[in-house]
């Protein structure tokens, strides 16, 4: 699910494009039709997974007065959806964080519920070669990468952002330029294919600004949105091993116990499905298998450090080679804590998830003290929050992107089997919401009623 604020390729070059030639790019507008179906009355649903996309799926079916079930394998609702209430003044997104677009359901409900959200309007800086760059700044040697990841990429040769750079005569002095334009799609440049990611992005439809909450969190607005109609049908600490679907009824087997279903609903993350720690029987087709593998998850991570001064007041810095994304975690927030978020994916994520936590922070604090010219260790409190979401057990990583070879893996992914196990989650998204809370939350329905419409 999206941790991030959507710096990914194509909008940071967008952003900085529009600076520099003063062009506007925007997205169109899709309203997804809703349905209804006839489903018998003693009919069983279980649904696998309680983030965002499980979560919606059952609030359909809740509304739907069709019998269901959530098995969560942790011991809470949200999945990538987390909050951290301790650390400072303000609650803390552990998780993901941004709404991407005013068109964003999420956004409907925030709105709709009054709960206050504010456009990120943050100032980006860049970091390369040991000096700092406003965007009208930004060296002219990036102008072709800028151009290659919003207009040449689509429809060009598949291949990683890397093996693209390199082709182009980019040397190692901008490698981490090119993890920083990344670092919002999930994946490393060496495995980010950005023509494919690109192509999933044309039918992106819910705008193009970044909203935060002010008071609250995303998993408070996904939480008491959907939980509290649901909550009964919720048992948690039941991570799901088994699904047999050779009979009528599907068994299903979790935590010990087994459970008996006419549809099963999979949104468990992608690298639970990578690492086989569901058994299908029958087992799933070398077509499906070979889908889930296709589509890229690496390592996410989340830090937040406290200081005593805000010496990086309302700032976004890309392009460290310890850090991609450092930002002011309080901007627009009611407090004067200063607290500089970090949100990392990809490489940069699993090397830092490597370290010892001591050593992480020593080495995020080395490159802030040469961006900031020495001012993080000499205002540092020694108070640092860190989610490492490649050592949950049962996410594995920051979100799906797209790979070289991908084809049309999302599709694949998403196709049920035999009408009776379907899938759901952001990496099954298809129309350009994969890796966020919106794709979830579409993919969740999508699949509830697919489900009420296979009977």
């Amino acid at each position: 699910m999206q941790l991030k604020k959507r710096n990914n390729m194509k909008l940071m070059a967008c952003t900085i494009l529009m600076v520099i030639f003063g062009s506007l790019f925007k997205s169109c507008n899709k309203n997804d039709d809703n349905n209804s179906a006839n489903v018998p009355d003693n009919a069983k649903v279980i649904v696998i997974g309680a983030g965002a996309s499980g979560l919606h799926a059952g609030k359909i079916l809740n509304d739907n007065n069709i019998d269901f079930t959530i098995l969560e394998a942790s011991n809470t609702v949200g999945g990538r959806l987390k909050k951290n209430s301790t650390f400072t003044d303000f609650p803390l997104d552990m998780g993901a964080e941004w709404i991407h677009g005013n068109q964003a359901l999420t956004h409907q409900w925030a709105t709709s519920q009054g709960i206050d959200i504010y456009q990120d309007q943050s100032d980006d800086y860049f970091w390369y070669n040991n000096q700092v760059y406003t965007e009208e700044e930004i060296p002219e040697t990036f102008y072709p990468l800028l151009g290659y990841m919003m207009f040449d990429a689509l429809g060009d040769t598949d291949q990683s952002l890397k093996n693209w750079a390199i082709a182009n005569g980019y040397d190692e002095s901008s490698y981490p330029m090119l993890e920083a334009s990344v670092n919002g799609v999930g994946g490393s440049a060496d495995n980010v294919s950005v023509p494919n990611a690109i192509a999933g992005e044309q039918n992106w439809s819910s705008g193009e600004n970044d909203y935060k909450f002010k008071n609250q969190t995303y998993f408070d607005l996904i939480h008491n949105t959907l939980v509290p109609q649901i909550e009964e049908n919720i048992i948690l600490n039941a991570p799901v091993t088994k699904i047999d679907y050779t009979n009528d009824k599907i068994i299903v087997t979790a935590g010990g116990n087994t459970y008996e279903a006419d549809r099963v609903i999979v949104t468990v993350p992608l690298k639970i499905l990578q690492a086989e720690y569901i058994e299908f029987v029958p087992a799933l087709s070398s077509n499906k298998q070979q889908a889930i593998n296709a589509i890229g998850m690496e390592a996410g991570m989340k830090v937040y450090l406290k200081f005593n001064t805000n010496f990086f007041e309302d700032q976004n810095i890309s392009g460290g080679s310890v850090g991609p994304y450092y930002y002011d975690a309080g901007h627009g927030k009611p407090s004067s804590v200063p607290i500089l978020g970090l949100f990392v994916t990809g490489t940069n994520a699993q090397e830092l998830s490597d370290m010892e936590e001591s050593d992480a922070i020593a080495a995020i604090l080395a490159e802030l003290d040469l961006i900031y010219n020495g001012q993080a260790t000499a205002n540092y409190t020694g108070e640092y929050i860190m989610q490492d979401w490649a050592k949950e057990p049962f996410v594995g990583g920051a979100y799906s992107y797209a790979t070289v070879g991908m084809g049309n893996a999302r599709e694949v992914l998403a196709e049920p089997i035999n009408n009776k196990v379907f899938f759901a989650g952001e990496a099954t998204h298809q129309n350009g919401h994969n890796s966020t809370v919106q794709g979830a939350l579409e993919t969740g329905e999508r699949e509830a009623i697919n489900v009420m419409n296979s009977f």
